[in-house]
């Protein structure tokens, strides 16, 4: 458990690919331009040898003649969240730029859109989930193929279900709510831009402080 907590669950030990989700959220918003074909090959590989390495390498850990080597454990503990984060990161990124080909296009089946709304509440709830079958255990139990393949289907509509129900319940309610409340905002300063116009007709007064296109552009910058 000190493993689990001190390592594992550890905020500072899985900040690495969440800082590479932040930069990565940066480019795509910041600098969209054309990727010439030479980086974009070289982004498909890097990715491929990030993806192959990671699920080659973690059967190593697997293989019940693995002796403990503390050089190999220490360099995968390190760097094998960043590698995997690598990876993904360019498969949006490619994505989001309109180099994702085929991959995209599977991505963005709209078979995906009702669980890309629930996907942050199913993974805040799944290793709940998880702990209460670890929790509710109370005999050893024999692994193999097919005890952890329904093990996982088990827990993952369950985690479905339940990031579902906590999806309706928490997150559109306030979704909702923060629409409504910067749509009221939107409206109100459309509403104040034609009250200002409307101010010297209405009241005879001289208004050469409005200047309807500086207005917009501090609007734009608030």
């Amino acid at each position: 458990m000190d493993m689990m907590y001190n390592l594992y669950l550890a905020t500072h030990t899985r900040a690495g690919p969440w800082l590479l989700g932040i930069y990565l959220g940066y480019l795509i918003t910041r600098r969209r331009h054309e990727i010439n074909t030479k980086f974009m090959v070289l982004g498909w590989i890097l990715a491929l040898v990030a993806f192959s390495f990671i699920f080659f390498t973690h059967k190593i850990f697997q293989n019940s003649n693995y002796e403990w080597n503390a050089p190999w454990e220490i360099f995968y503990a390190g760097f094998a969240r960043h590698i995997w984060a690598v990876g993904v990161c360019w498969l949006i990124y490619s994505s989001m730029m309109g180099y994702g080909g085929v991959i995209a296009d599977l991505l963005s089946l709209r078979v995906f859109i009702p669980f890309g709304r629930i996907s942050y509440c199913v993974y805040l709830i799944h290793m709940i989930i998880q702990n209460m079958g670890i929790a509710s255990a109370r005999v050893p139990r024999y692994f193999d193929q097919l005890v952890v393949t329904e093990s996982f289907f088990g827990r993952l509509i369950t985690s479905i279900i339940a990031g579902l129900a906590l999806s309706l319940v928490f997150e559109s309610p306030f979704l909702a709510l923060e629409k409504i409340v910067f749509r009221r905002d939107r409206r109100d300063k459309t509403e104040s831009r034609e009250v200002l116009q409307d101010t010297e007709p209405e009241i005879g007064v001289n208004n050469d402080g409005y200047i309807p296109d500086k207005l917009e552009a501090i609007d734009g910058k608030v």
